[in-house]
């Protein structure tokens, strides 16, 4: 925004210090002129419009004084009437004038503005006739200094706002209703961001329509849940991914977006025990394949940062390295394919770490039909996945102390899982992440987490929002000549309280090129001070925003 308001005298020309001085002389000029004209008509009504005060600038009109007088009236009320509508309030002081115009046709002839002053030299003998113009004087006289008093107060005010203003104290300010229109937040559909104030309460609804995400800084209990957040969630029709810390938004929208908007509605809460919400598995979105050493890894990126602020050391990037061979182990050879699954592996009472890394290294995961992997090195194929032998040989081989080490960081951050509640809550999946943007109803996916357990399950709701992010930025679809997301429905992530997630690296980054997959982000945080605690000072999201 800029720190000088617009003032604008149409949508051409900007005024400027002298063109405002200008002006409010021409309106003092312009008001002594009427006022004059008006005293000479009303001085040549009194004299009875006498042959002796000369020759009129427009004569009478002879029979025609009704009509003149109706003109009179309509033009009055069309004056009243272009009052009505603002863009047409410009041209009701012309009307007017025309109106008292044809009024005083109506009565008499019309003489020019100045006749009232020739007249006041030349008839002013007796002292009546002269009080009669001492009078008139007296009313021009104070017509035109209360006009000029005003006219210069207004110039002063408007002069000194046109000035450059000194931005030693900053130089935000609010913006006017015109560059909130140009701004294109008058329009009828997109995000809610407030209220333009109206009369009567009768304010109109500010929306963002456009690709660009939007970022809120709103101080706890100043409404940005119910003025924001909740209504959102009420009219935005397509798929949205909400952070739902309390379970408030699940509460107030979810059935109306059920209900009215055909939206399929579901809440994943991994601390829930009453089987009400619904379950996710991460390990499930690995596609089995060409890919799956790329999604093991991203689980892995997750896992071994559950906050978003480590600094990798040794024992996190060999614990990394286990846990993408572990992971891959689970899937293909183990009952229980979950990260639950994968903490037992490693930690299991009836067996020592030796035999289960042992298993690791001879167990063949090639499937029945499954030629196996080719071995970089001999051109053999093998039945045993390269990528777990790897890691299980590399452990194999350290010093008992540095196994000893790697094995219990990479148990740290399987710890979460050992919970038998959100052990059941991550153990199978009642939803793909590709259902946010490709299934046949909009889905609304609520990650509701009490606070008491927040910085707990952390690291399982990072891992959601990862996993969606890489997930759905992967294709784009180009058959209508331009990019876009492959999927059949917008999305949009309203990440309430988003700093209390961590720093998540890969949303920062991808930020800059959601909005062509057809995602959009609402961010929420308290201030800017809490959101750069997370991310630093130097960070990109505000300027995606």
């Amino acid at each position: 925004m800029s720190a000088q308001p617009g003032y604008r005298r149409d949508a051409g020309a900007e005024l400027t210090p002298k063109g405002v001085i200008a002006r409010g002389l021409g309106a003092v000029v312009g008001v002594g002129a009427l006022t004059t004209w008006g005293l000479t008509q009303h001085a040549a009504l009194r004299l009875g419009f006498h042959p002796s005060l000369g020759r009129p600038w427009l004569p009478a009109a002879p029979g025609h004084e009704e009509v003149a007088s109706l003109a009179a009236w309509g033009l009055w009320g069309l004056a009243l009437l272009l009052l009505v509508f603002k863009r047409t309030r410009l041209l009701a002081p012309t009307a007017a004038l025309f109106g008292a115009g044809f009024f005083a046709w109506s009565l008499g002839p019309i003489y020019t503005p100045f006749h009232f002053l020739v007249w006041a030299r030349r008839l002013g003998g007796s002292p009546e006739a002269r009080e009669f113009w001492r009078t008139g004087f007296a009313v021009l006289g104070v017509t035109t200094a209360a006009t000029a008093v005003i006219t210069a107060i207004v110039v002063a005010i408007v002069v000194r706002k046109l000035r450059p203003q000194s931005d030693l104290h900053g130089s935000a300010r609010w913006a006017t209703e015109q560059e909130a229109r140009e701004a294109g937040l008058f329009a009828e559909q997109g995000l809610i961001l407030g209220q333009w104030p109206g009369r009567k309460g009768r304010g109109r609804i500010l929306r963002h329509d456009g690709p660009e995400h939007v970022f809120v800084f709103a101080p706890t209990r100043s409404g940005k849940g119910v003025s924001l957040v909740v209504p959102n969630l009420l009219t935005w029709r397509h798929s949205v991914l909400v952070h739902d810390m309390k379970g408030e938004n699940w509460v107030l929208s979810a059935g109306w977006r059920s209900r009215e908007l055909g939206s399929l509605c579901l809440k994943f809460d991994p601390t829930c025990s009453d089987g009400s919400g619904a379950r996710y598995n991460p390990l499930l979105e690995i596609r089995m394949g060409d890919q799956e050493v790329r999604d093991a890894q991203n689980v892995a990126d997750i896992l071994v940062d559950p906050n978003g602020d480590r600094i990798r050391d040794h024992w996190d990037r060999t614990a990394h390295s286990l846990l993408v061979g572990l992971i891959l182990h689970v899937l293909y050879a183990e009952k229980e394919k979950t990260l639950a699954g994968c903490a037992h592996f490693l930690a299991r009472p009836d067996r020592p770490i030796d035999l289960s890394l042992e298993a690791m290294l001879a167990t063949e995961h090639a499937p029945p039909g499954h030629p196996g992997w080719r071995d970089p090195v001999t051109g053999e194929w093998l039945c045993t996945h390269p990528a777990v032998a790897a890691a299980a040989r590399a452990l194999i081989d350290k010093s008992p102390n540095e196994r000893s080490g790697v094995l219990s960081t990479a148990l740290s951050f399987l710890d979460l899982y050992r919970d038998p509640i959100l052990a059941q809550n991550t153990a199978v999946s009642d939803f793909a992440l590709e259902d946010l943007v490709s299934h046949e109803r909009p889905v609304s996916l609520y990650l509701t987490v009490p606070p008491s357990d927040l910085s707990r399950t952390r690291p399982l709701v990072r891992l959601l929002l990862n996993q969606a992010c890489r997930r759905l930025t992967e294709r784009m679809d180009f058959s209508e000549g331009r990019g876009r997301g492959a999927g059949k429905h917008p999305l949009l992530l309203m990440l309430d309280e988003f700093p209390a997630l961590g720093k998540l690296q890969f949303f920062q980054e991808s930020l800059a090129y959601l909005a062509g997959y057809g995602i959009r982000a609402m961010l929420i945080t308290q201030d800017l001070s809490q959101h750069q605690g997370v991310y630093g000072r130097q960070e990109s999201i505000t300027a995606n925003c």
